[in-house]
């Protein structure tokens, strides 16, 4: 998978993130990525595309993945979701969804994001930015995982909700 391949996408329609990444002085940056996604199967035939408009939701993903091989584990891609069930003689070990949290609607963009920071937000402030930022994906993922239960054959086993917050300017 090239994640980094022309797929004729609009520059408008990039992730103002991965525009960055395409600069030279990031190729280390890229190789780093692109090694992550070794291996890697992209079961519904959008994840470049995902990577390369949204970013930030693929980007954890595929770190996620990149800490899953480096433990050793091997990942059943067989099934349509979650993101990750590990294997273990033949039966899952445990299942694993990725998931983010995004600003709010209103809140700061990432293009131009160092003219938009603001350094006197309290820590208090902040904290409970992220807080209902984290419960809203938990939710997110709580009713997805409600209206798509008859495709999901894992559930009866340990399950990890792997979440970063990207909710906050300059996240990485």
């Amino acid at each position: 998978m090239n994640l980094f391949s022309d797929l004729k996408i609009p520059s408008d329609q990039l992730s103002e993130n991965y525009k960055r990444i395409l600069h030279e002085s990031y190729s280390g940056v890229r190789k780093v990525i692109n090694y992550w996604a070794n291996d890697f199967i992209d079961r519904d035939k959008k994840f470049v595309k995902e990577f390369q408009t949204t970013f930030n939701s693929s980007f954890w993903e595929l770190y996620c993945y990149a800490v899953i091989k480096e433990l050793g584990w091997d990942v059943d891609f067989s099934y349509y979701a979650p993101d990750f069930v590990i294997k273990e003689n033949e039966s899952c070990k445990v299942a694993i969804e990725c998931t983010i949290t995004n600003p709010p609607k209103g809140g700061l963009e990432e293009s131009n994001i160092s003219e938009k920071l603001d350094y006197t937000m309290d820590i208090d402030t902040s904290v409970d930015l992220s807080t209902i930022r984290l419960s809203n994906s938990i939710n997110s993922k709580l009713k997805w995982f409600r209206n798509n239960e008859s495709k999901i054959d894992i559930l009866d086993k340990p399950f990890i909700l792997a979440i970063a917050p990207f909710d906050q300017p300059n996240w990485y």
